[in-house]
Formats: C-alpha cells, sequence, structure tokens
C-alpha cells in the first residue's frame, strides 16, 4: 500500500478516483514525508509555482467566461481612438478667473547690515510649516516697529489662523457661503457664490420632494445607450452592455473639482442626475448634470465648496438625498443638511491635549501617520445618526449620534490601513 500522499494521490488518480475522498483533507498541514505537497481543486503539484500558475490561469478563465477581460480591452481600444482626435482638455465646469488681478511682486529683499541699519535683535528662531518663531529683543538703537522694518524693504506676513490637524476652522458649522468662498480668488468668480447658495437652498431641497421631482423630468438623460437594433432586454452580457454605454456628448464632461478626485456619490433622485465628487485639497463639488433649473449662469451645473482641507475620502447621502456626509484624511466628518443649509462637523478626531477633553474624538488621534482612511453611514440606522470610521492604522470605529453621542466600538483590526468598510 503507498506509504505518501503523493503515491495515494497517484493510484486513485490511475482508478479515477477522487483523491480528496481517499486522502481526506488534502490541505491539512500534515507532512508524511517531510516534503511540502501542493492540492489545488484535487490536483496534486509538483512545486508551489505550479499550483499558483494553475491558481491563476483558473481566475483568468473566469474573468473570461464573465466578459470582463473582453469589455476592458474594448474599453481601451475607443480610449486610444478618442486620444488620437482629442481636441483638448474640456471647458465645461468649474474654471479660473482669468480677470483676477495678478498678485503684486514681491519687494526686492534689502540688507540692513550693507545699508548701514543698526539690527534691532530680531530673529527667526524656528520655521515650521510655514510658522515662524520670532526671538530676541530690539537693541537700544535698533528700530523694532513694523513701520520701520517696512520702510527698510522687510515683509511683515500676518500669520493665518490655524486649527487642528490644519482643519478648514475649530469645528464651527459652516454655510453655503462660506463653503463656496473657501476655495479662494482662483475658482471663485462673479455670480459664482450666488449661484451655488440658489442651487443649495432652492434646487436641491427639490429633489428630495416626489412630487416635485416628478415634475421636473422623467428620467437623466446625460447617459444613453446607442442605438442598437436589438431591445435593451435582448442585451445578455455585461461586455454588451459596457460597449452600449456612450459619453460621446461633450455636454457628458465637466471640470467638477480642483485637484485629483478620491470619492465620488450620486444623490438617489430618480429623475436628476446630480454627481458628487472629493478631490485631494478637500474640495467637495456638485455637478448638476442635466442643468434643470440652473437658468443663465455660466457654471455649466458645477457648484464647488470646500469644507474640508484634506483628501475627502468618502462621500455618501441618506436614503432621502436630504443630507450628503463627508469625510476627510483631517479626521473630520462633516454633514451638510438641506434644512438648515449648512456643513455641520458631527465627528472630528482629537490627540490627548487637554483642550480636546470633553470631544467625542478625544485622544483618538495617534499622531504622525494617524489619519481617517474612510467613512460611511451604518445601513442599520433608521435616522442615519450611526457611522463607521476606518483608519491609517488598522483600526475601525462605530460612532453613536444620537442624544449626546458616543463611541460604541473601537478595535485594531489590521495593522495596515483599511481602506473600506461595509
Amino acid at each position: 500500500m503507498p506509504s505518501t500522499r503523493r503515491q495515494r494521490a497517484a493510484a486513485v488518480g490511475k482508478t479515477g478516483g477522487d483523491a480528496s475522498e481517499s486522502d481526506g483533507d488534502p490541505s491539512s498541514d500534515e507532512e508524511e514525508d517531510g516534503e511540502t505537497e501542493h492540492y489545488f481543486n484535487g490536483v496534486y503539484y509538483e512545486t508551489y509555482e505550479l499550483m499558483v500558475q494553475a491558481k491563476r490561469e483558473r481566475n483568468r478563465q473566469r474573468l473570461e467566461d464573465s466578459g470582463l477581460l473582453q469589455a476592458s480591452r474594448a474599453f481601451r481600444d475607443d480610449v486610444e481612438a478618442s486620444r488620437a482626435t482629442k481636441k483638448g482638455a474640456t471647458k465645461r465646469g468649474i474654471k479660473t478667473d482669468k480677470k483676477r488681478k495678478a498678485a503684486q511682486p514681491l519687494p526686492r529683499r534689502k540688507s540692513s547690515r550693507i545699508a548701514g541699519v543698526q539690527s534691532d535683535g530680531m530673529y527667526v528662531e524656528d520655521e515650521r510649516a510655514g510658522r515662524f518663531t520670532i526671538a530676541g529683543s530690539p537693541s537700544a538703537g535698533g528700530s523694532a516697529t513694523a513701520a520701520a522694518a517696512a520702510a527698510a524693504g522687510a515683509l511683515v506676513e500676518v500669520e493665518k489662523e490655524r486649527f487642528f490637524n490644519d482643519r478648514i476652522n475649530d469645528g464651527s458649522d459652516i454655510s453655503v457661503k462660506q463653503a463656496a468662498e473657501y476655495p479662494g480668488n482662483k475658482w471663485v468668480k462673479e455670480g459664482t457664490v450666488e449661484a451655488a447658495e440658489k442651487f443649495m437652498g432652492e434646487f436641491l431641497p427639490s429633489l428630495s420632494d416626489d412630487k416635485a421631482a416628478a415634475s421636473i423630468a422623467k428620467s437623466p438623460k446625460s447617459v444613453t445607450l446607442k442605438a442598437s437594433p436589438k431591445s435593451s432586454k435582448s442585451i445578455s452580457s455585461l461586455s454588451d452592455r459596457i460597449g452600449a454605454l456612450s459619453v460621446d456628448d461633450e455636454n457628458c464632461v465637466s471640470k467638477v473639482v480642483p485637484d485629483r478626485i478620491y470619492s465620488v456619490a450620486c444623490h438617489p433622485s430618480p429623475s436628476s442626475l446630480l454627481v458628487c465628487a472629493g478631490d485631494k485639497q478637500g474640495h467637495v463639488g456638485l455637478w448638476n448634470v442635466d442643468q434643470i433649473g440652473e437658468g443663465s449662469n455660466d457654471t455649466d451645473g458645477v457648484h464647488l465648496f470646500k469644507p474640508h482641507n484634506r483628501v475627502v475620502s468618502h462621500l455618501e447621502w441618506n436614503r432621502t438625498g436630504t443630507s450628503l456626509v463627508s469625510a476627510s484624511y483631517d479626521g473630520s466628518v462633516r454633514l451638510f443638511d438641506i434644512q438648515t443649509q449648512k456643513f455641520e462637523e458631527i465627528f472630528a478626531t482629537y490627540d490627548d491635549d487637554a483642550s480636546f477633553k470633553g470631544k467625542l474624538g478625544f485622544g483618538l488621534d495617534r499622531g504622525y501617520g494617524y489619519w481617517t482612511q474612510y467613512a460611511c453611514m451604518d445601513s442599520r440606522s433608521a435616522d442615519d445618526r450611526c457611522l463607521f470610521l476606518s483608519t491609517s492604522k488598522g483600526s475601525v470605529i462605530h460612532v453613536d449620534l444620537r442624544s449626546k453621542g458616543k463611541i460604541t466600538f473601537h478595535q485594531e483590526l489590521s495593522e495596515k490601513k483599511i481602506n473600506s468598510i461595509r
């Protein structure tokens, strides 16, 4: 009788039997002859590399059968063809203000020593992240006034107030007007703030009203299927469905945020397509794709806001489309409510500094290398007042915002960052 599993598997193979029936569990760690044996789908492989190759071939065949590989190749071919005829980047969506005044050139620096001006004894002791620490004291014959410094050609800058983790503010509510102004003069043009206020205050609430939504349009018109002799019901494969999608219309392309996109969400309205995007610098752009109710403004249906200062890692509408949650690497989670018309900070992480004691996220921030990687609503919560968060340190947090709010779960589940939770 064969003494090893390899010999028994060979014997079973000759008789057409199943190796797993005669040998028990082929995936056990038991080694009877001192050699590591590799099985996959009941087949023995001489080396680990051969077993991995078989797994890869199995996965490749499954992708081929699903139609995804064919669709991917067709998509790449279409992209290459479109690049050959590309006329340039889209001019739709947010635009820089070309009429804004050019920045004034900085005055030329002058040496007080060469000019024979006596030193006032002041010097820069430390500089970190744009923050300067000034030390020393004015000498007897020197001038310590800002006016004298300016007269000598020195730049006197007023440092902007900074907040924990470089957040947009101290956690106070942000109005629509403030959020639309925070992107700065480069992206704020004449009339864009007013258009954003009108959109958020008038059109957005109508999307959550079934009757109002029904009267706006029957269905989104921005993404359509190419004409085909077959009915939509006859398209059975995923490859055919993907190939039938078309975004050739230039009206289906817009610049929604200034920087790289990290998160996307669509409003749950069945009658109008409203897309949201969050970028690397904390901007959140809302694109009214069909431009319903936009009037004659120059925004192409795009409205830009800045409720965060760092990467917006997740965006999510609630079930009724009455509130939008945004989470950022700066550790803050904000909720825009169409009733209050404010971006409210509903949760934020802080370190153990005594000034933050009493905050719900007190003591969670572990310093360098720690950030909120992902956040989403708890689907089990009927009132959308519970959140899940994951961090760069591999921990998962559940936050209950009802009543006074509390953290109901905080556990480290991985040695690396957790990118998503479901």
